[in-house]
């Protein structure tokens, strides 16, 4: 059997509590998006893999993967393909879609009938904030409120192993009259040894500055979007923006990246930057042509590498031929 898998990347808005603030530790807020995405098919063949339109090199990270798997399968047994257009480190969680899908393509491939648990925890991914898991599966808004154990320390999810599930907040529905603008001008990736780096360096944060963070998601976000509230979106986004993790993460950006969230910032329109960035987002309705041409063009004076229009995802697409 041919297996075909196109997942969709996402955005992540906000860690929520990383001041040990409440009963549940850390959690997190994000949205599943259409474009760009990742696509992966396996068939049974020799071993072979084969990357396709990629722009970044993910044969270390899928070697890694393939070898995890040598414990369950027989990786030999099929040929991968990866084609992705998806910047790696900017924001968009490529890596986690990666994983999941790539685990998933070979279980089924192989007839293996392995659970969403198993793929889960194949992947090693999830381990601070389960959005990008959620967004990958069932796509759309994602929140969780993370989980009744305490960590020692706080890491990023590609460096911890959970003690416990993340506690997942019920579906809400996105808008369906509300684009997503995303652009990619010059900053900082931050992955691996320095983004461990940054946690130790910047967690916990006060739990003043939790207890903001979390008004902000739960009083703020998450209603404006149930009501389809822009003008309250785009306040809560911008008091994320201005305490604790969120913030020191804008901090540590480029000039350009924090130019673009601010000008668009200060013309009222909902927005933020996903993770630690560089990746900048808007929040529009699709009829606002003023700030859809004003997102463009500050993205183009700041001298814009990416500039993507798109929508909530549905969750990855699973095709089985044969």
């Amino acid at each position: 059997m041919r297996v075909k898998i196109r997942a969709p990347t996402r955005l992540h808005f906000a860690l929520c509590d990383l001041g040990r603030a409440s009963p549940f530790a850390i959690g997190g807020v994000g949205l599943g998006i259409t474009n760009p995405r990742i696509e992966i098919w396996c068939q049974p063949g020799s071993g072979a893999v084969e990357l396709l339109n990629t722009s970044v090199s993910w044969k270390r990270e899928i070697a890694q993967l393939i070898s995890d798997l040598n414990s369950h399968v027989d990786t030999s047994s099929v040929d991968l393909t990866v084609s992705s257009s998806v910047p790696a480190h900017c924001g968009f969680g490529s890596h986690t879609v990666l994983a999941l899908g790539l685990i998933e393509a070979v279980g089924l491939t192989l007839d293996k009938g392995w659970t969403r648990d198993f793929i889960v925890a194949q992947s090693g991914r999830g381990g601070t904030s389960g959005v990008g898991i959620q967004t990958y599966f069932c796509g759309g808004l994602a929140y969780d409120f993370g989980r009744s154990s305490r960590p020692e320390h706080f890491l990023p999810s590609s460096a911890i192993v959970p003690a416990s599930r993340s506690v997942l907040g019920p579906p809400i529905a996105w808008p369906s009259n509300w684009i997503i603008l995303l652009a990619l001008v010059k900053g900082k990736r931050v992955y691996g040894k320095e983004e461990r780096k940054f946690f130790r360096e910047n967690t916990p944060v006060t739990k003043e500055e939790a207890m903001e963070t979390i008004v902000s998601i739960h009083h703020g976000l998450l209603p404006a979007i149930i009501s389809q509230d822009l003008r309250i979106l785009s306040e809560s986004l911008r008091d994320l923006h201005q305490v604790g993790f969120k913030a020191t993460e804008l901090r540590n950006q480029s000039s350009k990246v924090r130019q673009l969230y601010s000008t668009v910032a200060a013309n009222h329109i909902a927005c933020g930057m996903s993770s630690f960035g560089p990746l900048v987002y808007a929040i529009v309705d699709r009829s606002d042509r003023s700030s859809i041409n004003l997102f463009n063009r500050v993205s183009e004076e700041l001298g814009v590498v990416a500039q993507v229009k798109t929508t909530a995802s549905t969750g990855r697409e699973v095709s089985c031929i044969g």
